[in-house]
């Protein structure tokens, strides 16, 4: 997500931009270990930071890159909507029923789909 995305979300949602970009922390994983370091190190920012949202983006992707994996995961699907809605559905899961979510992404950022 670029700035220049935050801040119309930020606009949209009447907190000023700048206050809002200086209150986001960023990292990016080089691979399925530097994940679980940069985990580790959440878990400790999110005991003693004052949080309100966490977004993680592709979090199985070095995974699937750096290793093979024989356990069961949970196994989540994003697809093409009509127009601009996206649909996020949970397949399988051990403790959470199957079910889906269509939303839409937009310059304010994720909203219900009006459908």
């Amino acid at each position: 997500m670029t700035a220049t995305r935050i801040k119309s979300i930020a606009e949209r949602f009447g907190v000023d931009p700048d206050t809002c970009l200086e209150n986001i922390t960023y990292a990016r994983a080089l691979n399925s270990e530097h994940q679980c370091e940069l985990l580790e190190e959440l878990g400790t920012e999110l005991a003693t930071g004052d949080y309100k949202l966490l977004v993680i983006d592709s979090i199985m992707a070095n995974f699937r890159v750096d290793v093979s994996f024989e356990t069961q995961l949970l196994e989540l699907s994003f697809l093409k909507g009509r127009g601009d809605e996206r649909v996020a559905k949970l397949l399988d899961s051990p403790d959470m029923p199957e079910k889906e979510c269509v939303y839409i992404i937009n310059e304010g950022g994720i909203t219900d789909s009006e459908a």
